[in-house]
């Protein structure tokens, strides 16, 4: 995704996922081998830059899964505002020659 999806709200999220990895002395690389999640998307979620992930569906998907694994309840960030969606779906889907 190229526009910024970060905000001061999802770094603070990103935090309460990395002090719940540090509390469980693991690596990003072993959640990454026992999730099965790629690093990338890890320290996406970890910085709360979610400008790394392809779509919303598949930043919340992993969002999800990735606190599952750490086992907090937390939920997404509020980054992607609905008229940025609607834009981009009319420039996508309707702006094509």
């Amino acid at each position: 995704m190229s526009q910024d999806f970060k905000s001061a709200n999802s770094a603070k999220i990103g935090k309460v996922f990395f002090d719940a990895r540090q509390n469980s002395n693991l690596s990003l690389e072993e959640i990454s081998s026992r999730s099965l999640i790629n690093i990338k998307y890890l320290k996406a979620i970890e910085c709360g830059d979610y400008s790394d992930f392809p779509s919303e569906g598949f930043a919340r998907a992993y969002f999800r899964k990735y606190a599952k694994f750490l086992n907090i309840n937390i939920d997404f960030p509020a980054i992607y505002a609905t008229e940025n969606r609607k834009n981009k779906i009319i420039k996508d889907h309707y702006n094509k020659p």
